[in-house]
């Protein structure tokens, strides 16, 4: 799936409410590294604004990967409004799909061992997580 560069296409999730916004831009390296990124709304076609702490999904149409993002700052000018995304985890396409949709990918099932499975780890992890959570908190 490729989007145009600096495009949004609404997400929605089984209920019809919008999910995440995927947008499409072009990051360098730069942009990569710091983890940051500042757009403005009119060069992102959006049909309404975004609210400070809002997830979306960062299409780099160079590399073609998909990362997450939250909308970090939001600026007001007389002319526009300035949004600053942090740049999240780089996502693979087929979660970034399932964001944008708000339907898990069919290809990908759940079955109840495989959450039984998952709160077994859990409750063996628990012990250790606790004992590294308090020593962070003593540090």
């Amino acid at each position: 799936m490729r989007p145009p560069e600096r495009r949004i296409r609404k997400g929605f999730d089984a209920k019809g409410v919008v999910n995440v916004e995927l947008i499409g831009i072009e990051m360098s390296e730069l942009t990569r590294r710091s983890r940051s990124l500042l757009l403005n709304h009119s060069d992102l076609a959006l049909e309404r604004g975004l609210e400070p702490g809002e997830r979306v999904v960062l299409w780099d149409s160079i590399s073609g990967d998909y990362h997450s993002g939250t909308v970090a700052d939001i600026d007001f000018s007389e002319r526009d409004t300035h949004y600053r995304f942090e740049i999240g985890i780089r996502l693979p396409e087929e979660l970034a799909l399932d964001r944008i949709t708000g339907m898990p990918s069919t290809s990908r099932t759940l079955e109840p061992h495989d959450v039984v499975n998952l709160l077994q780890q859990l409750r063996e992890a628990a012990p250790m997580l606790s004992t590294l959570h308090g020593r962070a908190l003593q540090s």
